[in-house]
């Protein structure tokens, strides 16, 4: 994936870039638990970039089992154009037809990930929310319940119409965590949410089956919420940040905080963990190129996390 700002003026490239979504999410996670054992499942190309193949490695420490070798396709590429409004466009570089194709890639059936990626504990995924793939969510519903651990998913986009209600129903109901943001939200609980505020959005998920909300704010933080505990927080931005590219702080947020709820953190604390690598996401363009688990990482991460929790406040 390239990324470049549309001023060509003042314009500059970065290319292969890793992006999706789960690249982020995993170096959310494991800034939270730098010895963390994941992978990423997606289908590839051969022409798959060998400095991505190595970002995969080295920065994220990644098994590379659930990158599933397609012969005959393309690994999917795109253009990010950013402006300097913040103003974001995505690109596909392939034709309709192959992009079809291509896109299906990035979700292997769950009979295709190898067994490792079956047995483990916990498993993030992004999703639209107008179609959730209820079959695979009940895949990894059904692994999660074995293995003891937790299912996070997050909307990749807004729903261009509400889902009828027993599929919002029967897609919550499968989630450990559901971490949409507010346009997201809005967009899944149709006009009736669209002008509630933040704190109704989450508990109208919440009822509608998912275990835990998280609500992605942006600059404005993060709402967190339990059914279980019947909890609420908010949770601050990590403040002293050199924004540069918003794009993949949301992956990294859920990234660490499903991470951080797996090793037994409180819901306030995860979701700090979640907005400070959050932060970190957003002082790189594309995802950093450093490993999370390095000392200096980690120590400013350290500090970063104290400063966010000692401004969290709870709303329930």
């Amino acid at each position: 994936m390239g990324r470049r700002p549309s001023d060509s003026s003042s314009a500059t490239t970065i290319m292969e870039s890793l992006g999706g979504g789960g690249p982020q999410s995993l170096w959310g996670a494991r800034l939270r638990a730098p010895a963390l054992h994941a992978g990423l499942a997606a289908g590839v190309g051969e022409d798959l970039p060998a400095a991505c193949a190595a970002q995969i490695r080295d920065v994220l420490g990644a098994s590379d089992a659930g990158l599933l070798m397609h012969s005959q396709q393309r690994t999917l590429r795109a253009w990010q154009l950013f402006e300097e409004d913040c103003l974001r466009t995505q690109v596909w570089r392939a034709q309709p037809a192959e992009l079809v194709v291509l896109v299906q890639m990035l979700r292997p059936p769950w009979d295709t990930l190898p067994p490792e990626f079956q047995a483990a504990r916990a498993h993030h995924i992004g999703v639209n929310p107008q179609r959730p793939p209820l079959d695979l969510l009940g895949c990894m519903r059904a692994a999660v319940d074995r293995n003891g651990g937790l299912l996070s998913v997050e909307p990749f986009t807004h729903a261009l119409a509400p889902p009828a209600s027993e599929t919002l129903e029967a897609f919550a109901e499968l989630c450990d965590v559901l971490s949409p943001n507010d346009l997201e939200a809005r967009s899944m609980l149709g006009p009736v949410a669209a002008e509630a505020p933040p704190l109704e959005l989450a508990k109208r998920l919440l009822d509608a089956g998912a275990a835990r909300v998280t609500l992605r704010r942006g600059a404005e933080g993060a709402l967190v919420a339990s059914a279980r505990k019947g909890e609420a927080w908010h949770v601050p931005a990590a403040q002293d940040v050199s924004v540069v590219d918003t794009t993949g702080c949301g992956n990294a947020f859920c990234g660490a905080f499903v991470t951080a709820l797996q090793a037994g953190d409180g819901l306030a604390a995860a979701g700090a963990w979640g907005c400070v690598a959050a932060s970190f996401m957003a002082e790189a363009r594309g995802m950093p190129r450093e490993p999370p688990g390095q000392p200096q990482i980690q120590a400013l991460a350290a500090q970063r996390l104290e400063r966010v929790l000692a401004a969290t406040v709870q709303l329930a």
